[in-house]
């Protein structure tokens, strides 16, 4: 009798630890099946979207796409960057043809996401800030992801759109041809833009 009781106590033993396998195996292919992979409804990926925002920053400056990005405007019409839709959303939903803009369209717009590029730079006299948009597809969502860089600007550089590579930024503020003020007259500087990027 005894033994048939310690048998029979192994037995519940070795049920009871099966069974407790089991249970764990289950939860966890169920954890695995239910797991948000990347770019799924619910999945942090902010942190990875903005990390290609700075790359694309980065690399537009190293390059020197950004800085002739923000002298890429038409000094003929005045109307703000050359081929833009106009001063109020730059280029829209559409990016300019330039490097920039093929970096911004292979980064962000072959993959669906929305983009806004702003510049903002100092006014004369110290009178607060100025904003210009270069791309401007709406207004963006508290979850959207924000990255920034700095151009300096100078008064002997020259224009980059078509038709103005002979006009300096001093020129072209002279005779109203160029929205970006210079905030050193008579010195070489001529202002400081920053260049937001806002992707969702």
């Amino acid at each position: 009798m005894q033994r048939g009781s310690t048998d029979r106590g192994q037995a519940f033993t070795l049920e009871g630890v099966v069974a407790g396998l089991i249970i764990l195996v289950s939860l966890l292919f169920a954890l695995q099946g239910v797991a948000v992979t990347p770019g799924a409804p619910g999945a942090d990926v902010e942190p990875e979207l903005r990390q290609q925002t700075v790359d694309l920053l980065d690399l537009a400056e190293e390059t020197g796409a950004l800085d002739e990005m923000v002298r890429y405007f038409d000094n003929e019409s005045g109307s703000g960057f050359y081929n833009a839709t106009d001063t109020t959303v730059g280029y829209g939903s559409t990016v300019p043809d330039t490097d920039f803009g093929q970096l911004v369209e292979a980064a962000f717009h072959e993959r669906g996401k929305v983009v806004n590029v702003i510049l903002e730079y100092p006014r004369e006299d110290d009178l607060g800030t100025a904003k210009t948009r270069l791309i401007y597809q709406g207004e963006p969502p508290s979850a959207s992801t924000v990255a920034t860089s700095t151009v300096t600007l100078y008064s002997n550089q020259t224009l980059t759109a078509p038709g103005g590579e002979e006009t300096t930024l001093a020129e072209a503020v002279a005779v109203g041809e160029y929205p970006i003020p210079d905030i050193d007259p008579g010195g070489p500087l001529h202002n400081v833009v920053h260049i937001r990027v806002v992707v969702w």
